[in-house]
């Protein structure tokens, strides 16, 4: 039996009705296998998949055209396979039609030559879902256990990547903790790390000009950094 995790982000429908009611029911009703518990994490590198690393899916739907032209999807799907063994990508369109017709302002040709060109460049299974999305990711998530062999029963870890055994280091901790602030994640946490001298003190106490130096720091992210950090400040 697995646990099934699912990024906060992730748990409502493209008209805001909460998904973890129908997941229960569709997985009691189907009597599916293997899959027992259902947890809310808050994941960077998946918005559904098993807490063994074993099966991760981005899940795309009204953002997918635009995620697509501007590169972000590349990044999303990279971290996806650095972290999962088996990754899938799940487009809530029924198909190509279905996708082209939902995107009036954009040409139907781009539309087709960047989806041919994300299938050469990554090494990954798309699936359309259509209105069918819970019952295609019950049965991938299924998929890979046989109910013999018995699976990793571990604690989602805020920690990205697959697995260690060893302990993370001190930066990785770090970089964890902040890439959590809203809209910040963790390229750019990076870069404020790197400017600050891996220090979150040093960050914390920093103005908001000074965050503003960073690459892709804007002043309203800036702010909502010192916001989220303003309690560091007054140890």
């Amino acid at each position: 039996m697995v646990r099934m995790c699912i990024d906060h982000r992730e748990r409502y429908d493209s008209n805001g009705n909460d998904m973890i009611p129908k997941f229960i029911d569709y997985i009691k009703n189907k009597e599916i296998p293997f899959i027992d518990d259902i947890k809310i994490v808050q994941s960077n590198v998946g918005d559904y998949f098993t807490p063994d690393y074993l099966v991760g899916i981005e899940r795309k739907y009204k953002d997918f055209v635009s995620s697509m032209m501007s590169g972000k999807l590349d990044q999303q799907i990279k971290e996806l396979k650095d972290n999962f063994v088996h990754p899938y990508l799940f487009i809530e369109y029924s198909g190509l039609i279905h996708m082209i017709a939902d995107n009036p302002g954009t040409n139907p040709e781009s539309i087709q030559g960047e989806l041919a060109s994300l299938l050469v460049r990554h090494n990954i299974t798309i699936i359309f879902t259509g209105d069918l999305f819970i019952p295609f990711v019950c049965k991938v998530i299924s998929k890979h256990y046989d109910g013999k062999n018995k699976t990793k029963q571990i604690e989602y870890t805020p920690i990205r990547g697959k697995a260690k055994k060893r302990d993370p280091t001190s930066k990785e901790i770090k970089l964890d903790i902040i890439s959590r602030i809203p809209r910040l994640g963790m390229k750019k946490g990076n870069l404020l790390l790197e400017r600050f001298d891996d220090s979150i003190i040093k960050i914390a106490n920093a103005s908001v000009k000074e965050l503003q130096l960073t690459d892709g720091i804007g002043k309203k992210l800036a702010e909502s950094i010192k916001e989220t950090l303003s309690w560091i400040s007054t140890i």
